[in-house]
């Protein structure tokens, strides 16, 4: 299994991340990309069978969306911004802060190699964020707000 651990991170944080990895004697089969450019991340993503996203703090994810529409499924604690934002089999949500399900979901859409089924999903999903859609979805909100100040 290799697995790349992705984001923003200063140097302490770097360091003590792959120090951990280094003494886990993990390192083969982790890679740390921390900071790295959009079009590589993006490229990362869309290389990645399924993203592992533990976070337990979000409301409206980019990350997930982002991996999503680059076919790669999530999984993801079932905290509110995931659960209400991401109606899709693509974001396989499991109980907050069980490590065990998230790594027993990522196992198992690896083992029963879902991950294609998934993604198709999941591009699928993204599909309707268009800067169209969210143009007339913002047009929308004004139209509301100011039909509310007049009366």
């Amino acid at each position: 299994l290799k697995a790349v651990i992705m984001g923003y991170a200063d140097e302490r944080n770097a360091y003590l991340v792959k120090s951990i990895i280094q003494k886990m004697k993990l390192n083969k089969n982790i890679k740390c990309l921390f900071n790295v450019s959009r079009d590589k991340a993006l490229k990362t993503l869309a290389s990645t069978k399924v993203m592992v996203y533990p976070t337990r703090f979000d409301s409206y994810s980019l990350v997930v969306l982002e991996a999503l529409s680059c076919g790669t499924p999530v999984i993801a604690y079932a905290i509110p911004g995931i659960r209400f934002n991401y109606n899709t089999d693509a974001v396989i949500k499991v109980k907050p802060l069980s490590l065990n399900g998230l790594f027993t979901n990522a196992r198992q859409v690896l083992d029963q190699e879902l991950w294609e089924e998934l993604g198709r999903k999941g591009r699928k999903f993204t599909s309707r964020y268009t800067w169209h859609n969210v143009a007339r979805a913002e047009w929308e909100c004004l139209k509301v707000i100011s039909q509310k100040e007049i009366d």
